[in-house]
């Protein structure tokens, strides 16, 4: 038993694992009610993640989930491939046993899925579901534009859009923005119109919940554009298309290593080394003769919504390569339409040798986290899980929040102007401003203050301890713990 748990245990897990093992503690803890206030940070106004694949962990997986995280989400990637055949099964096509199989490996080894950075890689999150829900949409989508328009296929749609939208944020954001494409397209409003219908259903049949929900999620995307995008995306990459014409190579000149990663990180180029079939299909389809092959509408609207989120107005709406990574089946089926079998042969074997270099990476990634998992240990066995707690290290606070009360910068609640935003933050938004604690502690009194010794300099040290009285009780490598006097 212990082998298989720890073959199925996160090895290291982000700080966003830690939030969602939160959420499901919380609703289990609480009979499974669905509004619970102040579920993810203890000064949280309004709700912010979805509940649904939460709130069904904690009812049926919870014992899956604190010993096994892993299969969560292998179980999740065999429904995936059951619904992959399944669908493969209704399109009009009769496919033998070995085009069968090599659809399903095609789909299985798109290098995207195994980047380091995947939220579905890194511990338990609503990615690995809401990337089967994205997958699910497209399949209705691809009926949609290609078949016949179907009521049914509209219900459908409906259905899986609103559970994609108590269950995954990024994946409603897919759904209702390819919808919109999508509408534009066939100059049919139905579809659009169906996916704003999800609001009034979802407040019809979770009114406190989905008023609240609604509330916190517009408050979060308008700091997100407004606000934080500025400090955290923008900050890292001014231009997804200004780094080809000159932010590259001025970043390889100064550090070769880090201009490197740097290029490999841009989107574009995530989308080439990490959709190779996707990108063998476009070429496909741009010097064919062929009148047989056209570029699918859910294929080209999603490549829209990527090009459009590449902006640099949309970039607070995420990576806009994990838009493309819902269509992962649909592409797959075009490919292998309209590729010779010698090209399909030798793009899985780069495909395969791509996966082999990213999981290579992947081990230099893992080695970090080791002292905070240190200090998370140490404070978990040594204080009552009703403390009061924060740090200036914006992401490691999170990893906290299942065992005690932790305060962070709120991101649900209205912020009037960016100087009122700032406030709480540095011009880094992993750290959390001097000032921003101090307020902390004056409005929910600090037990204990974590502080990472990087993060603020030597007069920020000062204005902070002249401000909180505080006795250092353990000090690690990066930080140090400080007990605060009442």
């Amino acid at each position: 038993m212990s082998y298989l748990k720890s073959f199925f245990s996160y090895k290291n897990p982000s700080s966003d694992h830690f939030v969602h093992l939160n959420m499901i503690n919380k609703y289990r803890e609480n009979n499974f009610q669905i509004n619970l206030k102040n579920i993810n940070y203890f000064n949280q106004k309004y709700h912010h993640y979805p509940f649904f694949f939460h709130w069904i962990l904690s009812k049926y997986f919870f014992k899956t989930v604190v010993n096994y995280p892993l299969l969560i989400s292998y179980a999740i990637n065999v429904l995936s491939f059951i619904f992959f055949n399944l669908f493969l099964s209704l399109v009009k096509n009769d496919y033998n046993f070995y085009e069968l199989f090599l659809l399903n490996v095609i789909k299985l080894i798109f290098p995207f899925s195994y980047i380091y950075w995947n939220a579905k890689n890194l511990g338990i999150s609503g990615r690995a579901f809401g990337v089967l829900l994205g997958e699910l949409f497209s399949y209705g989508l691809f009926f949609l534009v290609n078949y016949e328009d179907n009521f049914y296929v509209y219900v459908y749609l409906y259905i899986i859009g609103f559970i994609s939208l108590i269950s995954s944020l990024f994946t409603f954001q897919f759904v209702y923005l390819i919808s919109l494409i999508i509408s534009i397209f066939l100059n049919n409003p139905i579809l659009f119109a169906l996916m704003n219908l999800l609001f009034p259903g979802l407040i019809l049949i979770f009114p406190n919940y989905g008023k609240d929900f609604i509330k916190g999620q517009l408050n979060h995307k308008i700091n997100y554009s407004k606000y934080l995008a500025k400090v955290k995306l923008l900050k890292a990459r001014k231009s997804i298309y200004r780094d080809f014409i000159y932010d590259f190579w001025v970043k390889m000149f100064l550090n070769f290593k880090k201009g490197l990663k740097y290029i490999f990180k841009n989107p574009i180029v995530e989308v080439i080394y990490g959709f190779p079939f996707l990108i063998i299909y476009l070429f496909n389809i741009m010097f064919s003769n062929s009148s047989e092959f056209s570029i699918d509408l859910v294929i080209l609207s999603s490549l829209i919504l990527f090009l459009l989120i590449c902006l640099r107005p949309f970039r607070f709406l995420g990576e806009p390569q994990r838009y493309i990574e819902f269509i992962i089946p649909i592409i797959s089926i075009l490919f292998i339409k309209t590729t010779n079998p010698l090209i399909i042969n030798l793009s899985i074997l780069l495909s395969l040798v791509i996966i082999f270099l990213l999981k290579e990476v992947n081990k230099v990634q893992s080695n970090s986290g080791e002292e905070r998992q240190s200090i998370s240990d140490y404070l978990i066995n040594n204080f009552d899980k009703d403390l009061i707690i924060t740090s200036n290290h914006v992401d490691y606070v999170k990893d906290l929040v299942p065992y005690f009360k932790v305060l962070k910068i709120d991101l649900t609640k209205k912020y009037n102007s960016e100087n009122e935003f700032k406030f709480f933050i540095k011009n880094d938004y992993t750290t959390h401003s001097v000032e921003g604690l101090i307020d902390f502690n004056k409005n929910f009194k600090i037990d204990l203050l974590i502080i990472k010794k990087e993060l603020y300099t030597d007069e920020e040290n000062k204005i902070l301890f002249n401000n909180i009285k505080a006795s250092l009780i353990k000090a690690f490598d990066e930080y140090e713990i400080y007990k605060i006097k009442k």
